[in-house]
């Protein structure tokens, strides 16, 4: 059982006999996986909370309603006025072959070459992370031979000024990637990152807001938290932590969500306009799904004003990933057990509405499986060959409208059964029962090409053509099991986290509103 406690400004997780949220993940009384070694949260102090890695304030940087505030200009580069951090992390460095350093800033611009963080003994041998470089790039860079040895990640253009960031790099050092990302999204990586902080040594000169270079000027803002993990978070277990915010550790079930979206073929965040997972894009550059069908009369609008993937209900038209090639990752899933989940909202309901439909070259007499609603009713469609041979399991429940829900469908070819489930995303709580329903086939029907079809079914077959958005959709080459299933709507209580962060010198003035309610999938 988790549950959520605040203290202050501040809260943190907790769970019954275990202390892995903190410590690491645990198994009854072994630890499987120690992931956090250091955290400053600036609650009051620069302690850290979890490594006794305590930071040293320098020249008067103070902390101030949970946030460690610098306040220089952003200009200077004297060590004896400006103010920064200095944290006693030198043997964690030398022991780190893997590694996340995640941050929640707010950056008062500046000059170039400021230093969020930069680790090291000098100019020859450091690792550091810069908001702005001479090239006007966000960058990771690493080296042991000095500048000319740099191995680096990129992201063009220079961090936001005035805005608090989500600012993460990771290493992974058994694929030689490194990554960065902002506000628990990909921003760039270098997959030829030989380089790792164990390779810098016992470093001397660990650093917030510091340069190992003596010319670079000192950091202008302010952190609201600081994290170092032994481990390369993936992509999904970043954005989890981002919707978490600063004030709150991931509990065991977070990391065992993100390890079901790593594994998935394919994963639609609308907010980020791509399949996150690696597979084709379903958007065209101008934001709308690309539309592959002669019967298609007008483009689905792809991101509304609210970020999700939206239909308006204007026209016969098909929201549609089109042509794929026949060694294409959703191809190759179909045949097999399968899992599809989506996170739907309707306007109205009207015969079948269509939520997601997999079939041959859009052809409805070809559907190979499909989420719906019969009037307002979730179902889920399988078929062995073709819709003669159609499997129709329909849930009890009448779901309303306006209203967001978690439709997950499984397809178990083991056991011959597929399985419907039904979940609010704002609760995190089962609607109805699950229903299930034996099938008369083993194998799913597979084409050489499919098309995704989102929020309304095709103008040739017996559905109709409603309003709605889709936040996300995911596709699994096995059948989920309904613990897992759960944690697909996992919701972490929300604490009170607005701050008013005064930069002194600077005097900038921000709202920090951090905490999301839903891991992993935003909806602001």
């Amino acid at each position: 059982m988790c549950g959520y406690r605040e203290s202050g400004m501040k809260g943190y997780w907790y769970q019954a006999a275990m202390l892995g949220v903190v410590l690491g993940i645990w198994e009854g009384n072994t630890l499987i996986h120690a992931a956090l070694i250091h955290r400053w949260s600036f609650d009051g102090n620069a302690n850290d909370s979890v490594g006794g890695a305590h930071a040293t304030l320098i020249n008067g940087a103070s902390i101030s309603g949970g946030w460690l505030v610098l306040a220089n200009s952003g200009t200077s580069n004297d060590p004896n006025t400006n103010q920064y951090a200095s944290l006693p992390i030198g043997s964690t460095i030398a022991s780190l072959d893997n590694m996340t350093i995640e941050t929640w800033i707010l950056w008062g611009g500046g000059n170039n070459w400021q230093r969020i963080w930069d680790f090291g003994t000098g100019t020859t041998s450091n690792m550091f992370l810069t908001p702005k470089s001479s090239s006007t790039d966000k960058r990771f860079a690493i080296t042991t031979t000095g500048g000319s040895g740099e191995q680096r990640v990129t992201d063009s253009g220079a961090l936001s000024i005035g805005t608090p960031v989500h600012l993460v790099v990771t290493l992974d050092d058994a694929t030689d990637t490194a990554r960065m990302y902002l506000n628990g999204v990909l921003v760039a990586q270098n997959t030829s990152v030989t380089l790792k902080p164990s390779n810098l040594g016992n470093t001397t000169q660990n650093w917030l807001g510091r340069s190992q270079y003596s010319w670079d000027p000192f950091f202008s803002g302010a952190y609201d938290e600081v994290r170092i993990y032994n481990q390369a978070f993936s992509q999904h277990l970043v954005n989890i932590s981002y919707q978490l915010g600063p004030d709150r550790l991931a509990p065991t079930a977070a990391y065992q969500l993100a390890g079901l979206m790593d594994e998935a073929v394919a994963v639609w965040q609308f907010r980020a306009a791509t399949d996150s997972n690696g597979a084709e894009s379903n958007f065209t550059p101008n934001g709308n799904f690309t539309v592959g069908n002669t019967n298609n009369t007008g483009a689905v609008q792809a991101l509304n004003s609210d970020r999700y993937a939206a239909n308006e209900g204007a026209g016969n038209s098909w929201g549609e990933l089109a042509s794929l090639s026949s060694d294409h990752e959703l191809v190759r899933a179909a045949g097999g057990s399968l899992t599809m989940f989506a996170r739907v909202r309707l306007e109205q309901f009207n015969g079948v509405d269509d939520v997601w439909r997999v079939g041959a070259s859009g052809s409805a007499a070809q559907d190979t499986y499909a989420l719906e609603l019969y009037n307002g009713r979730p179902r889920f469609v399988l078929t062995g060959a073709g819709n003669a041979s159609e499997t129709i399991l329909l849930h009890g429940e009448t779901l309303q409208t306006n209203t967001w829900y978690d439709l997950t469908g499984v397809f178990n070819a083991t056991a011959g059964t597929m399985t419907l489930y039904v979940y609010s995303p704002v609760t995190g709580t089962m609607i109805g029962q699950p229903v299930t329903s034996s099938v008369s086939f083993s194998t799913l029907a597979t084409f050489s090409s499919m098309n995704l079809l989102f929020l309304e079914a095709p103008s040739n077959f017996n559905g109709t053509n409603v309003g709605g958005q889709l936040e996300l959709a995911i596709l699994w080459n096995r059948a989920l099991s309904p613990e897992e299933v759960a944690l697909l709507s996992l919701v972490v209580p929300e604490p009170s986290t607005s701050v008013l962060v005064m930069l002194g010198m600077v005097g900038l003035a921000a709202f920090s509103l951090w905490g999301r309610k839903r891991l992993g999938f935003p909806r602001t």
